[in-house]
């Protein structure tokens, strides 16, 4: 008998299934974004700062040209970061089909079957099972987005400090 809730569980929560993708990939898109910012921040700034000194050297820099190499570390920075707040944003979305999906699976099972709690469990189940894996997946998700945007903004911001000074 739980055993049957189980593999009915598993059968009618596709939305879940789609919740867990979706965070996956949110979750890769977070950790790659961390270590670019990690990565290749100091190589970056190395590579900026020396065409910059060249710039200088050759009496080319101005304001325009820092600009471009202040954005140009700036993009870098900022990879992935719209990408991880859109799937942070459509998170909820999901849970919220699968919790309006598991309430008509519900409501369905209470008509089709007078009797039969299991049926009525299972819809409630899912309902909330997905909900809460849309919320907490959505919740992290836009933590680490924020995360990674302070970042990108500090990193950033020392990058154009530094060729300030040189």
């Amino acid at each position: 008998m739980i055993n049957d809730a189980f593999e009915q569980f598993i059968r009618g929560s596709v939305i879940f299934w789609l919740i867990m993708l979706v965070s996956c990939l949110m979750w890769y898109l977070i950790g790659t974004a961390f270590f670019k910012q990690w990565q290749y921040r100091k190589e970056l700034t190395a590579s900026y700062s020396s065409l910059w000194a060249k710039l200088q050297k050759n009496k080319r820099a101005n304001e325009s040209s820092r600009g471009c190499l202040v954005n140009l570390f700036s993009q870098y920075m900022y990879s992935h970061q719209m990408m991880i707040n859109t799937l942070a944003k459509i998170l909820p979305l999901l849970g919220l089909l699968g919790t309006v999906n598991g309430m008509i699976t519900t409501f369905q099972s209470m008509t089709a079957e007078v009797g039969s709690y299991l049926s009525f469990s299972v819809g409630i189940a899912s309902a909330l099972l997905t909900t809460l894996a849309g919320l907490v997946t959505s919740l992290s998700g836009v933590f680490f987005h924020h995360r990674l945007k302070q970042r990108a903004q500090k990193f950033t911001l020392t990058f154009s400090q530094q060729l300030s000074r040189v």
